[in-house]
Parts: C-alpha cells; structure tokens; sequence
C-alpha cells in the first residue's frame, strides 16, 4: 500500500511539473511572438518613413 501512495505522489509532483514546464514555455513563445510583432511594427514605421 505504501509503494501505491508513493507512486501517486510521484506521479502528482510530475504532473505539476509538467504544468509548470508547459505554462513557462507558453509565456516564452508569447514574449518570442510579441518581440516578433514589434520588429515588424518597426519595420513598418521604418519603409513608410522612407516613403
């Protein structure tokens, strides 16, 4: 019984990991999206200062 509770806690700090792990990769594809947005913001700014 005491290896079953083991196993269930092991596999509930994992999924917690595993939250954890997906939410920062989350925030680090939207902060990579934004910068994104915002050089091509500047582009635009840039080529219709040209013009």
């Amino acid at each position: 019984m005491n290896y079953i509770k083991r196993v269930l806690d092991l596999g509930g700090q994992l999924s917690k990991e595993r939250r954890k792990v997906a939410q920062q990769l989350r925030n680090h594809i939207v902060d990579e999206i934004q910068n994104l947005q915002m050089k091509d913001a500047n582009l635009e700014i840039s080529f219709k200062a040209i013009r």
